[in-house]
């Protein structure tokens, strides 16, 4: 059964790999902009979704791991 990933840790997964890329630190910085102000929207919706449905919609890392 494939790993579920939610859609904030996608979004930090590709802030995190636009660093690792050999561009000009400028436009580098633009696309993190964007991304973070996704990211920052993505983590209200999905603070809203849990907060609605009395449970985290996907399992955290915590709980993937077993612990």
């Amino acid at each position: 059964m494939p790993v579920r990933v939610s859609a904030t840790d996608r979004i930090r997964i590709k802030i995190d790999a636009l660093f690792a890329e050999d561009r000009e630190l400028p436009e580098i910085l633009e696309e993190v902009a964007c991304l973070g102000a996704q990211l920052l929207m993505q983590a209200a919706l999905e603070a809203e979704v849990t907060e609605f449905l009395g449970r985290p919609t996907l399992p955290t890392r915590r709980g993937l791991s077993g612990r």
